[in-house]
């Protein structure tokens, strides 16, 4: 299993997936409390990678919101613990599942929605919930990390 995290720097969306690139179960969590779920969540259900978006600077300015972020990212790897982690920037990410890194976030949204086979078998309704209802706001970006991941590192997975 695969816990995939896009980081924030007072709360982040994540989710786990299983072997066979479905989403188990996500959300968005004060930092504080998800590193309480890494630690548990990751040895009870069996998750062997986290997978993390990254800072990374191009030459910007980073404010102190960023910096945050940079200091949660630190802190749930060190919760995660000796398991395999890997790092993916935003421009990674967005290239993979969108096709170039310019693309914004309803463009990842979109292109995640549509790698889970478009709106009604993806998101669905109440009544008959495809297996992403009720992501929204970073979890779409959680989703891409994860993808990413799978799409990027497949071949170590299944080994």
């Amino acid at each position: 299993m695969v816990f995939a995290i896009d980081p924030g720097s007072e709360k982040s969306a994540w989710v786990i997936f299983d072997e066979k690139m479905a989403p188990v179960k996500f959300g968005i969590s004060k930092n504080r409390a998800l590193i309480k779920l890494i630690r548990n969540i990751a040895s009870a259900v069996g998750v062997k990678t986290l997978v993390i978006e990254i800072v990374k600077s191009y030459g910007n300015v980073m404010g102190d919101s960023v910096l945050q972020t940079v200091e949660w990212i630190g802190r749930f790897q060190e919760a995660f613990g000796p398991g395999k982690i890997v790092r993916l920037s935003r421009k990674e990410i967005v290239t993979n599942i969108y096709g170039h890194a310019r693309a914004k976030d309803k463009n990842v949204r979109q292109a995640v929605i549509d790698r889970f086979g478009g709106k009604e078998k993806a998101l669905g309704s109440k009544k008959n919930p495809g297996s992403i209802y009720g992501a929204k706001k970073d979890i779409f970006s959680a989703l891409a990390v994860g993808l990413t991941y799978f799409d990027s590192y497949s071949h170590e997975f299944l080994s």
